[in-house]
């Protein structure tokens, strides 16, 4: 799917447009992308380990308004590091790394639509407990 351009410039294209997302769909994004990484990385899991999955990631997608530092901190902060700033990162870079780095991640782990679901709604759950009501996908 990363390497079908079509679908991803669509899929771009709605991002760079706004369509329908709200803070709390991205915040829900976000809490979705600190539960794959988590998944997906297993401790202890190092800068250079993350450094060469963001590498491969954007070798698959191209730097389509996102930066290597932005998208290696967000998944640092997923993975609970507490010495890494977030909060500057614009909503926009959020919301396209949490989207491909979900995709990069089901594809190697092979994960079923049923578990893309599964993380989904967690995701959907979090996202409301923090006081956030996203449109729900489930």
């Amino acid at each position: 799917m990363l390497q079908e351009s079509e679908l991803r410039e669509q899929v771009l294209q709605r991002m760079e447009q706004g369509e329908g997302m709200r803070r709390a769909e991205v915040e829900c994004v976000r809490t979705n992308l600190d539960l794959i990484v988590r998944e997906y990385f297993q401790p202890p899991t190092d800068v250079p380990e993350i450094s060469r999955f963001v590498s491969e990631l954007r070798e698959l997608v191209g730097p389509q308004g996102w930066g290597v530092l932005e998208a290696e901190a967000l998944i640092r902060a997923g993975l609970g590091e507490t010495d890494v700033l977030t909060e500057d990162i614009e909503l926009s870079v959020v919301l396209k790394v949490g989207m491909f780095v979900a995709w990069l991640v089901a594809e190697r782990m092979g994960l079923t639509p049923a578990r893309i679901g599964e993380v989904i709604l967690a995701a959907e759950v979090l996202t409301s407990e923090r006081g956030w009501q996203p449109t729900l996908a489930s």
